[in-house]
């Protein structure tokens, strides 16, 4: 599908990878560089400062069930099994591609064989899953010039954050413990206001939105300043360890609320949703989580409608 199916960006968390993420086929080769700093510091987490996130409403990208084979590979893993989302954002009618999946146990100097092995064992200390899919938007070519709506300018093409079902990538990850750095960013504190001007290439930072309680568990909204192809952002729910001292990531690839096509005066500018794209990324990670943990935490006591952070 040419350049506006991405690859993965470097979303994984430094100490812990420095592969590739695996995957087989077409998917392996595919997979982007990672931002890894072998000698990241382990994350002191913010401590009681957790303000919440403003979000404003919107829906999320039309979703699909998760195919079975990609749901079942998720599950093999004991770690991620609790996150494991049900649905995802929906790719079009492009084919299937394999997902990419690592484990990392106690032995460093394991190969890359032994790791997709010990994925569907318990001794992973750090696992992930990903997939991505997409399909061609009408009309482009791969000489089509391509460009992205930040909110404020149209930027070139290699930043142009591609909406479903034109892409899609999602990632889970757990961890034994808390995350490391975020590569080479510092995990970040505060919350920002949801902008899309967040969206383009100027950010340097990862950038905290702040933190929400989604189905009885407590998470901080993090957008990263890479995304697919180590462009563009990323939004990431970063979930503190639970009673099993496990901690996860939920990660969906962010996109532009309008892309233009072409040259000018022909140039096509192509939507897939009204207004500002920020907020229905997020709704769309909201809706990854709940297919999750909707149904494990429905009794759960959740924080009142309207609340700031809440997105009910």
């Amino acid at each position: 599908m040419g350049r506006l199916v991405r690859v993965i960006g470097a979303a994984a968390l430094a100490s812990l990878l420095t592969l590739v993420l695996i995957g087989t086929g077409d998917a392996m080769k595919r997979r982007g560089r990672r931002i890894a700093s072998a000698q990241a510091p382990r994350l002191e987490r913010p401590g009681r400062y957790r303000p919440a996130a403003e979000i404003p409403a919107a829906r999320p990208a039309p979703m699909v069930d998760t195919p079975l084979s990609l749901l079942t590979l998720c599950q093999k893993n004991e770690l991620l099994r609790p996150v494991c989302p049900r649905r995802l954002p929906a790719w079009g009618s492009a084919p299937m591609t394999a997902p990419g999946y690592y484990c990392q146990t106690a032995n460093p100097h394991e190969s890359l064989r032994q790791t997709l092995v010990s994925f569907g064992t318990k001794r992973c200390l750090f696992a992930e899953w990903d997939y991505i899919g997409g399909q061609d938007p009408r009309g482009w070519t791969a000489n089509t010039p391509v460009q992205g709506w930040d909110g404020e300018r149209w930027v070139a093409d290699e930043f142009a954050m591609l909406s479903p079902p034109l892409h899609m990538g999602v990632q889970i990850q757990a961890a034994r413990g808390s995350f490391p750095e975020l590569g080479a960013f510092k995990w970040p504190e505060g919350a920002e206001p949801v902008s899309d001007s967040l969206l383009g290439p100027s950010g340097t930072e990862a950038v905290s939105l702040g933190w929400v309680r989604w189905y009885g568990r407590d998470g901080q909204l993090v957008l990263t300043p890479w995304g697919t192809c180590d462009t563009g952002a990323q939004l990431v729910l970063y979930l503190p360890p639970d009673a099993d001292r496990v901690s996860y990531t939920i990660t969906v690839d962010g996109w532009m609320p309008a892309l233009r096509l072409g040259r000018k005066p022909t140039a096509r500018v192509v939507r897939f949703q009204s207004g500002p794209a920020l907020p229905h990324v997020i709704a769309t990670l909201k809706a990854m989580f709940a297919s999750a943990f909707g149904a494990q935490y429905r009794s759960a006591s959740l924080i009142p409608r309207g609340t700031p952070g809440s997105h009910r």
